[in-house]
């Protein structure tokens, strides 16, 4: 990322605002960051957000660490078996169990690394989208969601219910079809999401990883950060 580049952010403006730094040195800064970690500006804004410690920073997924993974197990085109139905179609009415949480289709974003399930997020509709962790050991919501500019929310935004401890319906059969899924795809690095309908869930995309969307949630259970947990998967036998 060169300063150049970043001149064009539109996100600058507001960043030099929040973080009260002039422009010229947040470049600086941003473009330290660029070349240490191989990041962009969303994730020197991660970075900024947790005030982590150089060490715990380099766990973090980062774009260059992200695209790494996706040009090493994502070869060729993806490839989507007919069997594999994705939803094009407008979002069926909220699953009734997930109107307390959510007024508006709620979307799972899971992150799978070689057909295991590594992270799930779900997004609630908002005027401004907001995501909360799902522990994927047990399907609940064990912290408060958070907005892509570091908000948290105890709350959902929709309903006022609380979002902690909420367990979401039908979770292992989500797992099972998101696994299942991933079986039948070429590339091993994905995003899969999902959407929960009255009668189980509906794939609604498959698509290269997000890597800020996860690393907004990840260290909240897993201090360790996406890339050491891939880098265990890779080294397992």
């Amino acid at each position: 990322m060169s300063i150049f580049s970043l001149l064009k952010e539109p996100e600058l403006k507001s960043l030099s605002k929040k973080l009260n730094k002039g422009k010229f040195r947040l470049i600086l800064d941003i473009n330290k960051y660029s070349k240490k970690y191989k990041a962009d500006i969303n994730d020197y804004k991660l970075f900024k957000m947790y005030k982590k410690s150089d060490e715990l920073n380099k766990t973090y997924i980062t774009k260059g660490i992200n695209d790494k993974y996706i040009n090493k197990y994502n070869k060729g085109e993806l490839i989507i078996p007919n069997k594999v139905k994705i939803n094009t179609k407008k979002l069926p009415p909220q699953n009734e169990e997930l109107n307390v949480i959510n007024k508006k289709p709620c979307i799972f974003k899971f992150l799978v690394f070689k057909e295991e399930i590594i992270s799930c997020v779900l997004e609630l509709s908002n005027t401004k989208p907001v995501y909360a962790q799902v522990n994927i050991e047990t399907g609940i919501l064990d912290y408060p969601g958070i907005d892509l500019n570091g908000k948290t929310y105890d709350r959902s935004p929709s309903t006022k219910e609380e979002l902690i401890w909420f367990r979401i319906p039908k979770w292992p059969r989500m797992c099972r079809f998101v696994q299942s899924t991933a079986s039948l795809i070429n590339h091993k690095y994905i995003e899969i999401d999902v959407y929960l309908d009255e009668e189980g869930p509906i794939l609604t995309g498959i698509n290269n990883p997000t890597y800020y969307l996860y690393e907004l949630n990840i260290d909240k259970i897993q201090e360790k950060g996406i890339k050491n947990l891939i880098e265990e998967k890779e080294n397992k036998k």
